[in-house]
């Protein structure tokens, strides 16, 4: 709601008065404003009150003297015609009839409104790096992007979106990849601000939509065609983007901060050793110093890995994403080969983008947590289950016999087909698997084609289980 620190002043006598249409009209704030020509007050949308608290007059006729004030209700009003719904000002026909975005327009010899300016708007601003989409910029090398946006607005985040259109892309898919991030407009208000490309996630429903590869469902930064940033909701909203630039490899924070901590140090040493007993005092008062930039850097610490976690694990469903399935492969591993006999299960629910379509998006997000929370409960602690994107997963198992591998793969279908998902819809869902255990020196990619070979067979006939010879 808008506020105002200052009361209003009547209009002079015998000028007329009208309700203003936009906050556009009043930009020193006084609560006063002109539109169509005629002085206006600022009344809080969706009630009958100005800006400052005093209510409005229900009719003209309770203000005879025309001083702009009268009595209606045991209480003293402001006498203003207008407004959203009075019929003395009609509507446009061509919003290009208001160049100045005030909410006024002249047409047919006569003042007219121009809509309303507090509807739902939504403001993008787009920027095409190429025209030729198979080429695009190449920004895989680069940690992130310096932007600076200038914004005015009520929205409390701006979207940042940027598109990626790689030729083995589009191969698969219909459109190319949608990527986005939300930045705080508070913060952009206080300058340029520093995005990493690991803050961008795809679209969830580009994902669902397209169904691409696993190798392609990721944020990839190889094509980029387009950046955009756009902003929703109540009121008028400008954005002016004033600077984008592609930044490589930065120093690391916890190596600046401990070579301040070694250059405090050394200092500090030669200090008392040539002055200590005059610097004694001093010498205590930068020890200080230097524990406050330890302990900053311990905070750091845990602040980067507070980070890492997020970064590794899918926000829906709270497992392992495929950026932590590979961290956790290679601190396993070391990222090598796995090894021989390995199992690897890929999961496919079936008919998913199905059920999105007849029940929603909401109950196939519960669905998919469901789907989870179920297998998490059904699998050994050492084993790794992770979601590879959209309605597929996989899990990583230890070395086990194959018709024990095989056994456990039959066990988690039929614990899926037998568990009623979305508590107020109990809806049936069932899983197409796809199995393959490590040859020796096999690589994780050579593994997942052969299990994936397998699920395409399985796919053929849904609710089953399908091993790579």
């Amino acid at each position: 709601m808008l506020s105002r620190a200052r009361k209003l002043r009547p209009p002079p006598k015998n000028e007329t008065l009208t309700r203003c249409l936009s906050e556009l009209a009043d930009p020193d704030g006084d609560g006063w404003g002109v539109e169509g020509g005629n002085k206006c007050v600022v009344v809080v949308p969706g009630t009958n009150r100005a800006v400052t608290g005093e209510p409005i007059c229900g009719s003209l006729e309770s203000d005879p003297d025309g001083d702009g004030w009268s009595w209606e209700n045991d209480q003293s009003c402001i006498a203003a015609s207008g407004g959203e719904d009075s019929p003395e000002a009609p509507t446009c026909v061509s919003p290009e009839r208001d160049p100045d975005g005030d909410g006024w327009g002249w047409e047919n010899e006569a003042s007219c409104r121009v809509g309303s300016v507090t509807e739902n708007v939504t403001e993008q601003v787009e920027i095409t790096l190429c025209n030729n989409p198979p080429l695009g910029v190449d920004a895989s090398e680069y940690d992130g992007l310096i932007v600076k946006v200038h914004y005015e607005g009520r929205a409390p985040y701006l979207r940042l979106n940027v598109v990626d259109s790689a030729p083995e892309l589009l191969a698969y898919a219909s459109m190319p990849k949608p990527m986005s991030m939300y930045l705080d407009t508070e913060v952009l208000r206080t300058g340029e601000r520093f995005v990493r490309f690991e803050e961008f996630s795809v679209g969830e429903w580009w994902t669902v939509d397209q169904n691409p590869p696993r190798a392609l469902a990721g944020p990839s930064f190889r094509h980029l065609t387009q950046f955009a940033f756009d902003a929703e909701g109540q009121g008028v909203h400008r954005i002016r983007i004033d600077r984008i630039d592609l930044v490589g490899e930065r120093v690391r924070t916890e190596s600046f901060l401990l070579a301040i901590a070694v250059i405090w140090a050394v200092y500090l040493l030669f200090e008392a050793g040539w002055r200590y007993l005059g610097l004694q005092r001093a010498y205590r008062h930068e020890q200080q110093q230097l524990e406050g930039l330890i302990g900053g850097a311990l905070e750091l610490e845990e602040e980067k890995e507070l980070l890492t976690n997020l970064s590794q694990t899918d926000p829906l469903t709270q497992v392992y994403n495929r950026h932590g399935l590979s961290q956790r492969l290679r601190h396993q591993f070391g990222g090598g080969a796995l090894p021989m006999g390995t199992g690897l299960l890929v999961f496919d629910i079936d008919h998913f983008k199905k059920l999105n379509d007849t029940y929603g998006h909401d109950a196939g997000d519960v669905v998919l947590q469901e789907f989870s929370s179920l297998m998490m409960s059904s699998i050994r602690s050492e084993d790794t289950f992770a979601r590879w994107g959209g309605e597929e997963f996989v899990l990583v198992v230890g070395t086990l016999a194959e018709d024990k591998l095989a056994a456990m793969a039959e066990k988690l279908r039929q614990r899926v087909a037998a568990h009623l998902f979305v508590k107020d819809k109990q809806l049936p869902v069932t899983v197409s698997i796809g199995v393959a255990q490590a040859r020796s020196g096999e690589p994780f990619d050579l593994l997942c084609q052969r299990a994936d070979k397998a699920l395409y067979k399985a796919k053929s006939t849904r609710n089953t289980v399908a091993y790579a010879p």
